[in-house]
């Protein structure tokens, strides 16, 4: 089983206000750290695949399918099992927490 990128408080706050919930550098400084572990190369393409995820999450407006394709994960399915194993947030609830109103990322 593959080690958690966020610890029991990073999906705490999740309500109403998105701005509550994980921090956007946490989570990039876990996703490294990791990645800065002795990982075999599968783990390590899996970790490469979360970033490039969450990256598209933030910043674009295609589907979870589309971007878990571009990922590398090949079906939503996928994506959205790993990204909550490793992350502790789904893929669409990590898209709400890091985009601004309508849609902008927040700076």
């Amino acid at each position: 089983m593959q080690p958690s990128l966020c610890d029991s408080s990073c999906g705490a706050g999740l309500g109403a206000d998105p701005r509550l919930g994980p921090r956007k550098l946490h989570v990039s400084h876990r996703v490294a750290d990791l990645a800065r572990q002795v990982l075999l190369p599968i783990e390590l393409g899996i970790v490469q695949r979360l970033e490039r995820a969450r990256e598209l999450l933030e910043e674009s407006d295609l589907p979870v399918d589309r971007i878990a394709e571009q990922a590398g994960f090949g079906t939503a399915a996928n994506l959205r099992q790993h990204f909550p194993a490793a992350l502790g947030i789904s893929p669409s609830a990590y898209r709400i927490t890091f985009r601004g109103p309508g849609g902008v990322p927040h700076p």
